[in-house]
């Protein structure tokens, strides 16, 4: 089974706006709009969610899912994520969470900036959402990187290799996807705001796969 490694992603809402139509506030926290609607009184602060719920990208790919039968990432992925690094083995399971728990020790949590949807020209169409790159998000990967290396030198894992095309991209379909109806397929999402700000709370490990898809296999929170 391969691994990957991965960050997991939180809305971060500050506001606070003070009755209100419990589906117009459904709508305003999925779409991070609502046009006419009345939301006084609303609790919009947000910093308790759970951390794999990242609205927009769950709504996008039950929407893909239901309308275009684009189920790929829905069926095989348990939640949205930013992979960081990926195509690795763990010979000794132990001694990699152990390291990576150590590691991982001093890692506060950051803030991410969503750069709206992207595309990349494949066989099949992979939409994503794209990331702004920050200081902390580089040396978070620079990290894992220096930590797989020395891992792979111990033998607790291998066949490890650094992409040097990353990108940070959180996935929302691929496989499944024609170009046929592309156009389609963006309109079916285009209200919805992938360009707020995302907490970046969780570090995850995933095993992978062809047969049982991903799988999430540990957490690790960051410092607050």
């Amino acid at each position: 089974m391969k691994t990957f490694i991965a960050i997991l992603l939180m809305i971060i809402w500050s506001t606070q706006i003070s009755a209100y139509d419990e589906m117009e506030l459904k709508i305003f926290k999925t779409m991070n709009k609502c046009p006419g609607c009345d939301l006084s009184g609303a609790d919009l602060h947000w910093d308790s969610l759970e951390a794999t719920d990242l609205r927009g990208a769950n709504l996008a790919i039950k929407i893909l899912s239901e309308r275009f039968s684009i189920s790929y990432i829905s069926t095989n992925s348990p939640s949205p994520h930013i992979t960081i690094d990926s195509g690795f083995d763990i010979t000794d399971m132990r001694r990699f969470h152990s390291a990576l728990d150590l590691m991982m020790a001093n890692i506060q949590r950051f803030v991410l900036e969503g750069k709206g949807i992207g595309i990349f020209v494949e066989r099949a169409p992979v939409i994503h959402i794209r990331w702004k790159v920050n200081e902390e998000l580089n040396s978070l990967r620079s990290q894992i990187y220096e930590y797989l290396v020395d891992l792979q030198r111990e033998g607790v894992v291998s066949g490890y290799r650094a992409d040097l095309n990353w990108l940070p991209k959180t996935t929302l379909a691929f496989r499944d996807t024609t170009y046929d109806n592309l156009p389609l397929v963006l309109n079916s999402i285009r209200d919805i705001n992938f360009s707020g700000s995302f907490r970046v709370d969780n570090l995850s490990t995933y095993g992978y796969s062809l047969n049982d898809g991903e799988s999430r296999m540990g957490d690790i929170k960051f410092k607050v």
